[in-house]
């Protein structure tokens, strides 16, 4: 099968889109989603060896090899290379002028001279660099599953938006053919002023058509104007809408989701959805536009004189055919223009947030030489770049200008001769002046269609994930109230893509209405234990049962309604304090917010200010420390009175004294209901009616933290390590 180009979808697809273009130049056909899942992929992306161990996984047969950049040429296959150390690209092939075409997941396919080439590809001085060699294996056409799946958005999609907006939508047509009517009358009412108002001496004549002429002029822009305002109000109803539901859709993603995927990748989403909202408005409508003007104006030229259409046709497929022979350099030029200016920017940015360090390292001089050589790099791109745009224009100057001084000379020679009249002259120079307007709709379409087909690649990655409900699974919003622990039995779980388990076969009973800490070293296993426990993560193998309930059959939103959290990555708002930390209410009540203020011991710091619960908190209001910060999202915990409480790394921000009188006002809190914490300290634990030590994995011992102290265990050990810590 023929080599077929796949734009990476996210930040970090490169690698996964890399395997998937590969996969299907040799027949195989794989969506984005099933090949991250193989491959474990997450927010930092993935290396030489995961893509070689996701290409096992698909029946391709993996060699990773450092090169010397001229064995390259020897090798007459599609390969992955490493590219400038952060991103992986396809090598397609090696020409003997020694041009180097490459599949850039980013950008597209774009050829590279040996210069280029070394500079991105080779790891040192010696021109050498990393390839992953990939053929298929018996095992991969054994498997004929086309795993690919079928897109969950697609332009009907998109266009049901439409029918709520049929008013606006039927407006703007007959505007847009009234509009076209007053321009088709206009080449015959040139005609008709010249050869029979000023040939005929016919000034009444003349005077009609001038007033005719201002009564389409008057009526055209009235019809603009009302044109441009429907299609505002067309173009705000579809965006509001398909945002909208967007929205919704992301919503209702599993947390997991938010684990593995960059926040850039969610607004370049966004992007996407006003990229398609322009394209079924403005780009639509312009085309469906020029596609009628050029139909009916080269119908009417026709009729004119057949030559002239001809000539017209020929000289804007050259101008069309020279623009496209461009279109290859322009896209590396805006590949290279998109890296270096966020060079630029990068290195700008560390120069004005790092100048203490390199004021204290007496780095002046170093850093600044450094922005300068990117500002040089910059300097000579922008005269590379005008050189490329400078010929292009030029050339396609040089073309039109031809073709225009052509077509006038066959129309002087026709005027002369005497096969048309000197209006019908006129006449046609308007005719050709309409139809080069679609010719150049014609050409920004190509790019536009691109565009908008690549985002809806990227929302179909969106719309194809799993609800976190399912609507078809029947969901339990109650518990059982004779329920006394949650039973946990040989639960274990691997991150997608990993064959190692971060949990292994686990047996744990947690005592509803009682404190239960989980204790252990860095990589236990803690975390990942908690947020099942949240819920976060449901593809775990075993059973959890809160009482008689299996868990997974519980409403998530129902769960988290009568459950607080605290992590340790928790998110401080750009909004007053008040609405921090109540956040689904509109409205909240100020005893309630004093009572968790004053356990969270932030009350103090919260009256201090001068417009206290109404002060605004985050990037644009007063700044909070890491410790503020912690005690915030407690009370925001607190806040929602709820009968389970998850605490990961709660006070670890706090000062000793703080910590102890916060974890007082918990326990008094806390009586009757569940509590699940994970603590690094040990002193803020000791109290807990359970606790569980965790090591690799795996439960080492459970217990209070009497009997575990006199086991002399696991937990003994780690209470003496911090005690020495202390000491020392």
């Amino acid at each position: 099968m023929a080599f077929k180009f796949f734009n990476q979808l996210n930040i970090r697809d490169c690698g996964v889109s890399c395997i998937k273009m590969i996969a299907y130049s040799y027949g195989k056909s794989y969506s984005p989603d099933y090949l991250r899942k193989l491959s474990g992929y997450n927010k930092t992306g993935t290396t030489m060896f995961a893509l070689s161990r996701l290409a096992e996984k698909i029946g391709l047969r993996p060699r990773g090899v450092r090169l010397a950049i001229d064995s390259l040429q020897q090798i007459d296959s599609p390969c992955i290379i490493h590219w400038k150390q952060n991103h992986f690209v396809v090598l397609l092939k090696v020409n003997k002028s020694r041009e180097y075409k490459v599949a850039d997941p980013a950008v597209g396919i774009i050829s590279y001279n040996r210069h280029e080439f070394i500079d991105g590809w080779c790891v040192d001085d010696r021109r050498q660099g990393h390839v992953l060699l990939l053929e298929p294996s018996p095992k991969f056409y054994e498997d004929k599953e086309d795993v690919d799946e079928k897109a969950g958005v697609n332009w009907q999609f998109f266009l049901q938006y439409l029918r709520h907006c049929k008013p606006q939508a039927a407006a703007l047509l007959c505007a847009f053919l009234f509009g076209l009517a007053m321009q088709l009358v206009t080449p015959f009412l040139m005609k008709s002023f010249i050869d029979i108002g000023i040939e005929g001496r016919n000034f009444g004549f003349i005077k009609l058509v001038i007033i005719a002429q201002l009564v389409l002029i008057i009526s055209s822009t009235i019809v603009n104007f009302v044109r441009t305002r429907v299609a505002l109000r067309l173009s705000n109803i579809l965006n509001l809408s398909i945002l909208s539901d967007f929205w919704i859709k992301v919503t209702k993603l599993p947390i997991s989701y938010f684990d593995k995927f960059h926040t850039g990748d969610i607004i370049k989403r966004l992007g996407d959805h006003s990229i398609i909202q322009n394209f079924m408005t403005n780009t639509a409508i312009s085309v469906f536009s020029s596609v009628i003007n050029f139909a009916i104006y080269s119908i009417v030229l026709v009729l004119f004189n057949p030559q002239l259409f001809v000539v017209f046709m020929g000289g804007n497929l050259i101008y069309f055919l020279w623009i496209k022979a461009f279109m290859p350099v322009r896209r590396k030029l805006n590949y290279q223009s998109f890296e270096l200016g966020a060079k630029n920017q990068t290195t700008t940015i560390q120069l004005i947030e790092g100048m203490q360090d390199i004021k204290l390292n007496n780095a002046e001089h170093t850093k600044r030489w450094f922005w300068e050589d990117v500002q040089t790099k910059v300097f000579r791109f922008g005269f590379k770049t005008m050189d490329i745009n400078q010929f292009q224009s030029a050339g396609g100057l040089l073309i039109s200008q031809i073709k225009d001084i052509t077509l006038s000379l066959i129309v002087a020679k026709l005027v002369i001769d005497g096969n048309i009249t000197l209006g019908t002259m006129v006449s046609v120079q308007y005719i050709i002046g309409q139809l080069s307007g679609p010719i150049s709709t014609f050409i920004s379409l190509i790019q536009s269609t691109q565009d908008a087909k690549i985002s809806l690649e990227r929302l179909n990655d969106i719309h194809k994930i799993k609800d976190e409900e399912d609507s078809e699974m029947a969901q339990v919003s109650h518990l059982p109230e004779d329920a006394d622990q949650i039973q946990i039995r040989s639960l274990s779980y691997a991150y997608a893509g990993s064959d190692e388990l971060v949990l292994k076969n686990i047996d744990l009973d947690i005592p509803i209405g009682k404190t239960t800490a989980i204790v252990g070293t860095s990589g236990g296993g803690k975390s990942t234990l908690m947020k099942i426990l949240m819920k976060s993560y449901t593809d775990y193998s075993g059973d959890i049962h809160y009482g008689d309930l299996d868990l997974k059959n519980v409403s998530h939103s129902f769960w988290r309604s009568i459950s607080g959290f605290v992590v340790h990555e928790g998110f401080i708002f750009n909004d007053t304090i008040e609405r921090n930390i109540a956040l689904s209410e509109e409205f909240p009540d100020e005893a309630s917010l004093d009572k968790c203020c004053q356990i969270a011991k932030i009350q103090d710091f919260v009256r201090s200010l001068p417009n206290g619960y109404k002060t605004i908190i985050g990037t644009e209001g007063v700044g909070v420390s890491q410790g503020q910060k912690q005690r915030f999202l407690i009370a925001r915990a607190l806040y929602k009175a709820p009968k389970m409480l998850f605490l990961d790394e709660a006070t670890n921000s706090l000062d000793t004294n703080t910590e102890s009188k916060i974890i007082e006002d918990l326990q008094a809190y806390t009586k009757s209901k569940t509590v699940i914490v994970i603590a690094h300290r040990l002193s803020t634990i000791k109290n807990a009616d359970q606790i569980v030590v965790m090591e690799n994995g795996e439960i080492q011992e459970t217990g209070t933290h009497t009997s575990l102290i006199s086991k002399r265990g696991t937990y003994y050990q780690l209470v003496e390590k911090q005690i020495e810590t202390l000491i020392l």
